[in-house]
């Protein structure tokens, strides 16, 4: 089974990729100066399949549709802005957290993108996790968040169900 990730994404000259697994772990991140559609999609793909991508601003760029669109996969934007201090305080303790710092601020906008939307969804993880674990399916843990995130329930996920 391929590893679901959530990928925050900041575009514009220079463009950063964060890269989650479905338990809010930091996988990595990067940015550079004029990222490419198809380098940044060869950085994701190293980790895994995302199963969404996050922005920190209300209107995603054209850049991050084709992006997700290249992976299939929806993008979610927060319902305001993230504003520069929201985003450091959300980025700072997590990246310590990995002995990580942000090169820039792009990073940053990365990071707390993906952070911001684990952490939506991260008590309906959590609550996946202890199903599964005590069904005794633990292996699916990233295919069902993956299709509940989809809005499919988890009792139709394990019964195999669209």
């Amino acid at each position: 089974m391929v590893r679901g990730l959530i990928v925050g994404v900041d575009s514009g000259t220079t463009s950063a990729v964060a890269v989650l697994d479905l338990r809010g772990n930091l996988l990595g991140k990067v940015s550079k100066k004029s990222f490419s559609q198809s380098e940044q999609q060869s950085y994701i793909q190293q980790f895994g399949q995302p199963i969404f991508f996050a922005v920190d601003v209300v209107k995603p760029s054209s850049t991050i549709e084709k992006l997700a669109a290249s992976f299939n996969v929806r993008i979610e934007a927060p319902q305001k802005n993230l504003g520069r201090r929201e985003k450091s305080a959300l980025t700072s303790s997590f990246l310590n957290k990995y002995k990580a710092g942000a090169d820039n601020f792009h990073e940053v906008s990365a990071v707390a993108a993906a952070i911001v939307f684990y952490n939506k969804h991260e008590n309906k993880f959590r609550q996946i996790e202890r199903q599964l674990a005590d069904l005794g399916v633990s292996e699916r843990i990233d295919e069902v968040k993956r299709k509940v995130i989809e809005g499919v329930s988890v009792n139709r996920v394990l019964e195999g169900r669209p």
